[in-house]
């Protein structure tokens, strides 16, 4: 066979194992198996020709290849070649919109992230602590003149005088009230003076008993401890109204208990006049029969406290009214803003 024989069959024989490779792999999943067995065994053929051939044309022209070290086998031809189809068979087919989502998600992966300046840290102030009360050297202290006490709380609803000594009205609990002067009423402490911020008309006076007084000037006082020692003065009041009138209720079931409210009454209004007396005479007069009316108060009182403990499960407990302690614990939330001053 001349040379021009032997470049035209290898030629024909590498163009024809080309075409099988390429095109096995896609018509592989539309053959049946029988047909890619045959394709298997024509690859299987077309290797061992083309081994045959290639040996044959470098013989002839007298310059043979070495051989490799070690030679595939047609075995592993074979099984190289099917597994290539069956692998083709189970790779699911990707479409070109896949493929484009795969570039996309590919290419912005490795696109560098762009360079965010840090936010900037804002700085926050902490909310500074309320100074307490105590902290701002406001204490309690007594009402007298030595004490040096210049301002007070009204710590229930209480009776106001004028100057010459003549109710003019109630005012309610937890008003301030500035100290102006004091007086003696008899045996009782007045305070003379106004309220603030709202001023009364005219100077007054209310009983020393009635007021708690502070060192210091309620100006130094928070806007919130303000609030809280008016409110928590206010619920006081409005909590010793009610217990007062539900034991008026429940006194009505002790005989003994009304008279002694109506000799203390009694027993109230010749102290009075005692202490508004304008010479011995009439204090004399007033106060003769003081002393009769206690000692009848005390009895009563006594007899009323028997009849109590006797009837116990007929009376009701104030303190323990539904109404009273909603306003006590209204009250006392109030009072966690001005420790030392809620009493």
């Amino acid at each position: 066979m001349s040379k021009t024989h032997w470049l035209i069959f290898v030629s024909l024989a590498v163009l024809s194992s080309g075409l099988v490779w390429h095109y096995a792999p896609t018509l592989g999943t539309k053959l049946p198996p029988a047909v890619r067995e045959r394709i298997c065994d024509i690859v299987a053929d077309v290797q061992d020709r083309v081994g045959i051939v290639r040996e044959g044309f470098a013989e002839h022209l007298g310059n043979a290849a070495p051989k490799p070290a070690k030679a595939v086998e047609d075995e592993d031809v074979a099984d190289v070649a099917v597994s290539n189809v069956v692998q083709a068979q189970m790779q699911p087919a990707v479409t070109q919109n896949q493929a484009v989502a795969v570039a996309r998600k590919t290419a912005t992966a490795a696109r560098p992230a762009p360079d965010v300046p840090p936010a900037p840290t804002v700085q926050t102030e902490k909310p500074q602590k309320e100074k307490s009360p105590y902290d701002k050297g406001i204490v309690r202290i007594g009402p007298s003149a030595s004490s040096g006490a210049t301002w007070g709380v009204l710590s229930h609803t209480a009776p106001v005088e004028n100057l010459d000594g003549k109710v003019i009205g109630n005012v309610a609990g937890g008003r301030f009230f500035l100290i102006e002067g004091r007086e003696k009423a008899g045996r009782t402490l007045m305070l003379v003076g106004n309220f603030t911020p709202k001023k009364l008309p005219q100077t007054v006076r209310v009983s020393a008993k009635d007021v708690i007084c502070f060192t210091q000037s309620p100006d130094d006082l928070s806007e919130n401890q303000k609030n809280s020692l008016r409110n928590y003065y206010q619920l006081n009041g409005e909590a010793e109204t009610l217990k007062s009138q539900l034991l008026v209720k429940e006194s009505k079931k002790n005989p003994y208990a009304v008279k002694a409210a109506k000799a203390l009454s009694e027993l109230r209004a010749r102290e009075a006049a005692a202490s508004n007396a304008n010479d011995a005479e009439s204090t004399r007069n007033a106060t003769y029969d003081i002393a009769p009316l206690a000692e009848k108060v005390r009895s009563l009182n006594k007899k009323a406290k028997e009849w109590k403990e006797a009837h116990a499960s007929e009376i009701s407990d104030p303190e323990k009214d539904p109404a009273y302690l909603k306003i006590i614990k209204e009250r006392n939330k109030y009072g966690e803003a001005i420790p030392g001053l809620a009493f």
